[in-house]
């Protein structure tokens, strides 16, 4: 009966288009399975230029100030670049992204985002307004480490080092614009590090983590006649990753070397064609992830070799999909029609081998294998009914056309999940202008099964920082368990824009077993949370004083309200243990974000903070957590400051000083645990 419905929409969105017109898509969003209406659409943007002083490696460093303060570390994000979903966003340079915008919507969990996962859409650089150009930018820095060193029994503390060391990014693009081409090709390398506190008698760092990143990005789009443009979108990523290390105990002494190889390539090919009915873009893509990994270790007594071991680790990932989505827009009277239809096929594969090497004696050498594949076919039909830009409602099923392993008989595997949204500007009926006063009300809800969610090869950062002490959470989940999301705020803009309010509501309903792995392999606690719950209550106060006057200021204060509950425990972890299943007790989180500008000269800085986290003493060997207390946290995240030099000579000519985490409390659980200290230039040609 489902599908019989299912089927009769189809259909009657293709009747429909004899009757409309071809869709502008510049006034949508696209989420990769749906558009949806800018104007209608509770979102936050963030511009790249914005980011590109600070070093990071991985975005949602960079980010977390904007959107969920340090939660936003631990969660785990789905990145749409450019309406695609399946590569990661680490393989672009910042400098090649031109913004990044957070959906507040409800209908974010269609489009490859599971229980887990939040939604993120980036918007990619297509070179410049003039002809021709080359781009060029660069930054080093000074890295220590920052936290704070626990002395062993018996260490002097006149031994301990701060093994300081260099950060480097260095990047530079080409374009070319005609009347019917536009293609650029870019490079980047980011040399990133992971300095370690160390004591000549007992622990030396001979070469802490070094990671280097090639990143390698190229595009094309061309138009074909009047009516159609192809897109081409291809990117290489090597990675290589390093670290030596002693360990002394009396006349023990331990040596340990950790190689680490990362091969990343993707393709994404997309063809749109206009119409005077429709727009149709069809897509497909590519994406292949191989990791590898050796480890050697020597352990000498008195000067003997006693021991030595090695082993490898071989993890290849691929992703592959094909999407097609047809647009139609129509005007009746005062209301506007935009039906929608998508369809989108993928199959990902996850092969790895790991291959211990000398084993105690006696015993044969041996491999363990893995390997993991996944088929979907999703189809998406949606209708948005714009009435005199007044109110829009969306609304719309996904429905699973087929899917390969796992499979369960037992499910309803053509299960068709419905998603709506209604959002209301509720001063236009007033005739108020807009842009003295806007008050926009959102709502939406939508449900998702976690199958749905689209995978793809992500690459490490500091592969191998974390070993020793620790634990990792693992997630479980039922693939064809369906769960749901509720999303409703609003949004309140005054001053002609210069200053706006944001609320957001966020609520998350799902099961999933929780594994927790300790660095003992022998010690594993398992729990089993039913009905988890997570709320998020996030509030926004945003003020841009932009003008043609010589002094603009544009300032983001946002604070997340986190609450986590399940049915068996109620603990709020510090952030290197919290995760998104774990439940926990209510804290706050947030980032403080301002940009000035005088004349050539600007300032630019970020505070992130943290109230009322729980303390934790972590378990070494039981699994026991002890609460300590409570902790107030905050981390000055990143400061820069420049000059825009005028010349005739360059577009573009800058320079300027950058610190990261310059300043933490004593008790700060804020993620980073490294101080940045440098500079550096971008130039225009």
């Amino acid at each position: 009966m489902k599908l019989k419905l299912l089927n009769c929409l189809v259909l009657s969105l293709f009747a429909f288009a004899t009757t409309v017109n071809a869709q502008s898509d510049t006034s949508n969003y696209d989420l990769g399975r749906l558009p949806l209406p800018k104007k209608f659409t509770q979102a936050v943007t963030i511009k790249a230029a914005d980011l590109e002083k600070m070093p990071f490696t991985d975005l949602k460093d960079a980010i977390n100030v904007y959107i969920n303060g340090i939660y936003s570390a631990k969660q785990n994000y789905a990145y749409v670049i450019d309406g695609v979903l399946n590569t990661d966003i680490n393989a672009y340079s910042i400098y090649d992204i031109d913004e990044i915008t957070f959906i507040q919507n409800a209908a974010t969990v269609l489009n490859g985002v599971d229980a887990t996962r939040t939604l993120i859409l980036v918007k990619t650089k297509k070179g410049g307004s003039e002809k021709s150009g080359v781009n060029v930018a660069g930054q080093t820095n000074l890295v220590r480490a920052s936290s704070t060193y626990q002395i062993p029994a018996g260490e002097v503390k006149d031994k301990i080092e701060n093994n300081s060391t260099l950060y480097h990014q260095y990047y530079i693009s080409g374009y070319v614009n005609t009347d019917n081409v536009k293609a650029g090709i870019s490079a980047d390398i980011q040399h990133n590090v992971f300095p370690q506190f160390t004591t000549q008698s007992n622990f030396f760092a001979l070469n802490p983590v070094n990671s280097n990143r090639f990143k390698f990005n190229g595009y094309l789009a061309a138009k074909l006649g009047e009516r159609n443009v192809l897109s081409v979108n291809a990117g290489y990523v090597p990675q290589r990753d390093a670290e030596n290390q002693s360990v002394t105990s009396g006349q023990a002494v331990n040596n340990g070397s950790y190689y680490g190889s990362q091969n990343l390539y993707y393709t994404n090919v997309k063809l749109k064609t206009t119409t005077d009915v429709f727009v149709n873009t069809l897509s497909a893509g590519f994406q292949h992830l191989q990791s590898d990994g050796h480890i050697a270790g020597h352990g000498y007594n008195s000067g003997k070799l006693v021991s030595e071991t090695s082993e490898d680790t071989v993890s290849i990932t691929k992703n592959y999909f094909i999407k097609d989505e047809i647009n139609f827009h129509a005007k009746v009277g005062d209301f506007i029609l935009e039906p929608n239809l998508n369809f989108i096929y993928r199959q990902y594969t996850d092969t790895s081998t790991f291959k211990p090497l000398g084993q105690p004696v006696g015993l044969p050498e041996y491999f363990n294998r893995y390997y993991h594949k996944q088929e979907l076919a999703l189809l998406t039909p949606s209708i948005a009914v714009n009435y005199a830009d007044i109110a829009v409602l969306q609304g719309g099923v996904q429905a699973l056309v087929a899917a390969g392993p796992p499979t369960i008989s037992t499910r309803d595997n053509g299960a068709v999940l419905p998603f709506a949204s209604l959002s209301v500007d509720v001063l236009r009926p007033f005739e108020v202008d807009s842009t003295e006063a806007r008050l926009m009300l959102f709502g939406s809800y939508a449900r998702n099964f976690n199958y749905g969610s689209d995978l793809y090869g992500a690459l490490l950062d500091g592969v191998f920082v974390g070993i020793g002490n620790g634990r990792n959470f693992t997630p479980k989940f039922d693939p064809y368990q369906i769960y749901n999301q509720l999303q409703g705020g609003l949004t309140l803009s005054l001053l002609n824009n210069t200053l706006s309010f944001s609320y957001n509501y966020n609520l998350k309903r799902f099961s999933a077993t929780q594994v927790t792995l300790y660095t003992d392999p022998s010690i594993v606690d398992v729990y089993s949370p039913a009905n988890v719950r997570i709320e998020l209550h996030r509030v926004g106060i945003e003020f841009n004083l932009a003008s043609d006057a010589d002094f603009k200021w544009r300032s983001n204060l946002n604070g997340t309200y986190i609450v986590l509950r399940d049915n068996n425990r109620e603990i709020n972890f510090a952030p290197d243990m919290l995760h998104l299943i774990y439940p926990g007790k209510p804290f706050i989180t947030g980032g403080f974000v301002n940009n000035l500008m005088y004349k050539n000269l600007f300032l630019d800085f970020s505070l992130l903070y943290a109230l009322n986290q729980v303390q934790v003493q972590h378990p070494s060997s039981s699994s026991t957590v002890l609460i300590t207390g409570k902790n107030n946290s905050f981390d000055i995240q990143s400061i820069d400051l420049g000059y825009k030099i005028p010349t005739e000579q360059f577009k573009d000519l800058e320079v300027y000083a950058n610190v990261r985490s310059l300043i933490q409390n004593n008790q700060s659980t804020i993620m980073e645990r490294r101080k940045f200290f440098g500079g550096g230039f971008k130039i225009g040609f």
